[in-house]
């Protein structure tokens, strides 16, 4: 803004004092009365004037619109605008990923089979080098009892020995040798569990070892049987 300097000349405004005693009827007083009142006009009139060109001058200066920075540059686009769509993919492919690995991981295992002779034989083996006993003599039989049942499909449930034997010599599976040995074998550990005279072991579990590699046997006859009549049944179709 400009800087502004008002003058104002008024130097034929002054009036000089006057030496003399002013009284109500003195003339010089009535003259300078008149003179100070005929100039008062011209004086509000010169102070009017410099305050509206002051005003003006302000006014201009106010109008005045300041220069403009120059143009800035394009703003470029952000990082989540050029790869926001890409890092939003990827995100999801690695949460699929990671999921997928930790269900994998703690997901229940599916119970490895273990053929039932196979389980009859390492029980066996386990238990053939502890010292005879009544306690060790049901172990074994209950062992025998549980292939025997499951390796011919017998029927389930909870059976004396006479009633199992009963159960093996209806089954044609099992058949006539297998089950006898298999009776002899169980009478004579309920003998030797219930036996009141202490009786020399019997080797129960090598004996039972030596049952289930006769029963192996006789499955494998019936599994050969069964694939003959499958081959001769072929053999007719045809």
């Amino acid at each position: 803004m400009n800087r502004l300097n008002f003058k104002f000349h008024i130097s034929n405004f002054n009036i000089a004092r006057s030496n003399h005693i002013w009284s109500a009827d003195s003339p010089v007083r009535a003259n300078s009365c008149f003179r100070i009142w005929s100039r008062l006009p011209v004086f509000l009139i010169a102070v009017f004037s410099q305050i509206t060109c002051a005003l003006s001058a302000t006014n201009e200066d106010f109008d005045d619109i300041p220069e403009m920075a120059p143009p800035r540059g394009e703003i470029p686009p952000s990082f989540w605008e050029q790869y926001g769509l890409l890092v939003t993919i990827a995100g999801g492919i690695l949460l699929l990923t990671a999921l997928f690995i930790i269900w994998r991981l703690t997901r229940p295992k599916p119970p490895v089979y273990v053929p039932i002779e196979l389980q009859t034989r390492e029980t066996l083996l386990h238990l053939r080098d502890r010292p005879e006993s009544g306690a060790l003599l049901s172990q074994i039989s209950q062992t025998v009892r549980h292939y025997v049942a499951g390796a011919f499909a017998l029927a389930p449930g909870e059976l004396t020995t006479s009633e199992f034997c009963q159960a093996m010599k209806g089954n044609e599976k099992v058949g006539p040798a297998l089950s006898s040995a298999l009776g002899q074998f169980l009478r004579r550990c309920d003998e030797q569990k219930f036996s009141p005279a202490i009786k020399p072991p019997i080797g129960a579990a090598a004996q039972a070892l030596t049952l289930v590699d006769l029963a192996e046997a006789r499955r494998e006859q019936l599994r050969a049987a069964e694939l003959s009549e499958q081959v001769q049944k072929m053999s007719k179709s045809e």
